[in-house]
C-alpha cells in the first residue's frame, strides 16, 4: 500500500492506494505533483473508515477517514506553497507508527519471508503449516494485513523473481518461464504484461527495475 500526497487543480490532500495486484496507468497533467511512501507488504493500516481487506486495486482519500495525523498533514500540506514536502510526509509516517495506525503481524511476516525465499514456488498448505496456521487462518490474517490473498502474493513473488532473472540472465524467455513454473512462454508473457505493464521483450527498453 502507498501513502500518496497529491496536488492538482482540485486541491491538495492524501490518498491511500492499493495494494495493486496488476499494472495500472494513471494520467498526470501538467502542473500536478505526486509524492509518497510505499509501505512494506503486510503493513496494516488501522483507522475508522478503512478496510485493508477491501483495498486491493482501490484507493481512499484522507478526507474520508477519521485519523488526526492525516488531518494534520492535509492541513499543513494545503497551506504549503511548495510542490513537494517530504518532511511533512515523513512526520505523518512517524506519527502513524507511533500512534499504532500502522501495525504488523509476526505470523504474516513469517509467511511473507518464506514465500519470498521460495520465489513464490510453493504451496499455501505447506507454507501455512510451517508457521502453525491452517490455510483458512492464514488467508484471513494475510488478507487483513496485506490486502490480498496469499495466492495472489505467491504469484507476485514468482513474477518478481522472474523479472530479476530476466534482468541478470542471458537465458531465453522460454527457459526462464519454464524455470519459474509457467506452463509456456505465452502464459508467462501475458501475466508479465498484466502485472508490470510491459512484455518481457521490452522490459529493458521501457522499464528499469532496481
Amino acid at each position: 500500500m502507498q501513502l500518496l500526497a497529491y496536488a492538482n487543480q482540485y486541491g491538495r490532500g492524501l490518498a491511500i492506494i492499493g495494494p495493486m495486484s496488476r499494472f495500472q496507468l494513471t494520467k498526470v497533467r501538467a502542473g500536478e505533483s505526486f509524492f509518497g511512501v510505499r509501505l512494506c507488504v503486510g503493513t496494516r493500516i488501522v483507522m475508522t473508515g478503512l478496510d485493508s481487506a477491501a483495498m486491493k486495486d482501490a484507493r481512499i482519500f484522507g478526507s474520508e477517514l477519521v485519523c488526526p495525523p492525516i488531518t494534520a498533514f492535509e492541513t499543513a500540506w494545503a497551506a504549503s506553497t511548495e510542490a513537494i514536502r517530504l518532511d511533512l510526509l515523513a512526520q505523518l509516517t512517524l506519527a502513524l507508527i507511533e500512534q499504532n495506525y500502522l501495525t504488523r503481524d509476526p505470523l504474516v511476516d513469517r509467511f511473507i519471508s518464506r514465500a519470498r525465499a521460495a520465489n513464490g514456488d510453493d504451496t499455501i498448505e505447506r507454507l501455512a503449516a510451517g508457521i502453525s496456521l491452517s490455510e483458512r487462518q492464514l488467508r484471513r490474517r494475510f488478507e487483513s494485513y496485506a490486502g490480498m490473498t496469499p495466492k495472489t502474493f505467491l504469484k507476485l513473488c514468482r513474477q518478481q523473481a522472474a523479472v530479476r532473472e530476466l534482468k541478470r540472465s542471458t537465458g531465453t524467455i522460454a527457459s526462464i518461464a519454464a524455470a519459474y513454473g509457467y506452463s509456456d512462454q505465452a502464459h508467462f508473457s501475458n501475466e508479465f504484461r498484466d502485472l508490470i505493464g510491459v512484455t518481457p521483450l521490452t522490459l529493458d527498453d521501457e522499464l528499469t527495475l532496481e
